[in-house]
């Protein structure tokens, strides 16, 4: 029997708990747990709603699909409590190693719906095949980056060949609600469509930022510097104005721009900054397309002591080795990265060549330089953090932790 209350009852106990009186120590087992725990109440949850939908229970006590039910007594919205059921659903039916995952909180609830959502029926059988190799990536790579190799492996199973949702007109969708003065957005691009969109988004809003850092600069902090996701918003404004501004008419249009990996020993094949095989045919024609010829470890570039900040060169060679920051568990793009001297640029006299830098974002780049703390690199380009502790961090490269962070030791020191 299923003892509600008495999952109430302990539920409002460790809600009720004082935070404010527990060591550092303390709350990092907290937090951790308590996100272990919502794991299992989550695996509960989808093993009730798979029941429940299966029987059409909810139909015939209370005249409600399983999704309306939930939403109405469980208060979720009805795309949240679309999306439980539908995992639930999933899960039970195909997915019963990811379920067991979730039961014993080794993912969260979000990496239960990448897998439920990934498996689409022309795949059921070989995905389900692969659910354990799948799920052994999630401790070794960031959220986004486990999410894209998940999808990018579901589509190299489809039989069909993979669907391009950028085939698919109807597949690229934008809904806005308006509410007073505000105006909320939701929907999706596929394939070109939200390569272009979010290349130009982001330069605009790279544009915005190093406008607010030189006024945060120059007025002493009076002008604060907004968060990503608002510079995002600002950014998505101009970009409108300027669509509907008069310009010279001479001008040349804004275009965006698009990194292009090209192997050496197989230069066929054209790979976008993440290693999303893409047909360069198939790309806009106003797109700035920059090829990049790496080979398995990517182009060194050297400049030595003659420039003290990476070049762009060099920053793309950079992002194509490190994919982002370097600091495990970290999700920064390379364009929200600095270049990070290993060597100290004035105290060890350090040289600006790829294979002496690191990307690391603005926050982590200030921990990096921070008392006690340092990094090596070694001859792959791996990196290693250490702490004021004494404890090392292995480096990441595209979100991905070495799967033998015990290869290839660090061979240059930094500060």
């Amino acid at each position: 029997m299923f003892d509600s209350v008495l999952l109430a009852e302990q539920a409002s106990h460790v809600a009720g708990i004082d935070a404010a009186s527990l060591t550092d120590a303390e709350l990092f087992d907290g937090v951790v747990g308590l996100e272990q725990a919502r794991a299992r109440l989550d695996a509960a949850e989808c093993a009730l709603l798979a029941e429940l939908h299966s029987r059409d229970a909810t139909d015939r006590h209370h005249g409600l699909r399983t999704k309306g039910w939930l939403s109405r007594n469980g208060h979720a919205s009805p795309r949240t409590a679309g999306t439980r059921v539908s995992v639930a659903v999933t899960l039970r039916r195909v997915l019963d190693v990811t379920a067991a995952a979730l039961a014993e909180g080794r993912i969260g609830f979000d990496h239960a719906q990448v897998m439920a959502r990934a498996c689409n029926p022309r795949i059921e059988t070989g995905f389900a095949e692969m659910q354990e190799t799948l799920l052994e990536l999630v401790p070794v790579m960031v959220f986004d980056r486990w999410r894209r190799e998940v999808f990018a492996i579901a589509d190299l199973l489809d039989q069909d060949g993979g669907h391009n949702p950028a085939d698919d007109v109807e597949s690229n969708r934008l809904r806005m609600r308006s509410t007073g003065d505000n105006v909320f957005f939701d929907g999706q691009l596929c394939g070109e469509h939200g390569l272009v969109t979010e290349s130009v988004i982001e330069s605009v809003t790279d544009e915005l930022w190093r406008r607010y850092r030189d006024d945060h600069q120059t007025t002493d902090g009076a002008v604060d510097i907004p968060s990503r996701a608002t510079l995002r918003a600002l950014a998505l404004v101009e970009i409108c104005r300027r669509a509907v501004a008069n310009p010279e008419p001479d001008a040349p249009s804004p275009g965006a721009e698009a990194t292009l990996v090209i192997p050496a020993e197989e230069p066929e094949v054209v790979a976008d900054r993440y290693g999303t095989r893409r047909d360069p045919g198939a790309l806009a024609c106003d797109l700035r397309l920059h090829p990049v010829i790496v080979n398995s470890l990517g182009v060194p570039l050297d400049m030595g002591r003659q420039i003290r900040l990476a070049n762009q060169a060099q920053r793309r060679a950079l992002a194509l080795r490190d994919g982002g920051c370097c600091f495990p568990g970290c999700d920064r793009p390379p364009q929200h990265c600095d270049a990070h001297h290993i060597d100290h640029w004035t105290r060890d006299l350090g040289r600006t060549d790829v294979a002496h830098m690191a990307l690391f974002c603005r926050h982590h780049h200030g921990v990096i330089h921070r008392h006690g703390w340092g990094a090596t690199i070694d001859t792959h380009g791996r990196t290693t953090i250490t702490t004021p502790h004494g404890h090392t961090l292995t480096g990441q490269q595209h979100g991905r932790l070495p799967t033998d962070p015990q290869r290839a030791g660090p061979t240059r020191a930094g500060p």
